[in-house]
């Protein structure tokens, strides 16, 4: 009997150890943030809770958003996942995933961090004039840009935009249709991503062996 309630009380810790350590900071798995860096006043949160909401926040930015997310001129203050991107809310809204968009969801973020793909910030050392920025916050870890370093981020972006309760395309008349860094630099786009190409794409053999005979 001794042995059976030991056997329940560790067996009962290991769940309760598990579920903390696997439960995501303030029950939020991804949060998506597009703002225009040219205004404090439109910009759009897309959040995604561990019981299958998609909320949409929106109003008057902090001042340490310019300084401790999109440019970083500041030390972070507390973790991103508990970051507070505004000085006054004006709006939320929220739905609830069906089980078929929380998997669709579900699997783009755990697709992420299985590939731990590395942070990325395109603005520091950059300044932007009426331009659109996305900051995507999955794991504790960051990932700035105009547009999305990685496809799996892009993916990510599209699917949110598509089921957020907040129609965000006909609210901005924008279309949002981002483009992957590759796409652009392969279909002769801008320059901006140059120099980060070591960064976020895969060197060919010959990029990698060059340096050999210089």
């Amino acid at each position: 009997m001794k042995k059976c309630m030991i056997f329940v009380l560790v067996m009962t810790c290991l769940i309760v150890s598990c579920s903390k350590e696997d439960s995501p900071k303030n029950g939020i798995l991804c949060r998506c943030m597009l703002m225009n860096v040219s205004s404090l006043n439109y910009n759009y949160l897309i959040e995604i809770t561990d019981s299958g909401t998609i909320r949409v926040s929106s109003g008057v930015l902090c001042g340490e958003v310019d300084s401790e997310i999109l440019y970083e001129d500041s030390t972070l203050e507390g973790n991103l996942s508990e970051f507070n991107f505004f000085e006054e809310i004006k709006r939320v809204e929220q739905r609830q995933l069906s089980k078929d968009e929380q998997k669709l969801v579900y699997d783009c973020i755990a697709d992420i961090e299985n590939k731990k793909l590395k942070e990325f910030n395109s603005l520091v050392g950059e300044y932007w004039n009426d331009a659109w920025a996305v900051v995507m916050i999955i794991d504790d870890k960051k990932y700035v840009a105009l547009h999305p370093p990685y496809e799996e981020l892009l993916i990510l972006f599209n699917i949110l935009m598509e089921l957020s309760p907040v129609d965000i395309r006909k609210e901005t008349g924008i279309s949002f249709r981002l483009k992957s860094v590759q796409e652009r630099l392969k279909n002769g786009y801008d320059n901006i991503y140059e120099k980060y190409r070591d960064q976020i794409l895969p060197k060919s053999c010959w990029e990698r062996t060059k340096e050999w005979f210089d």
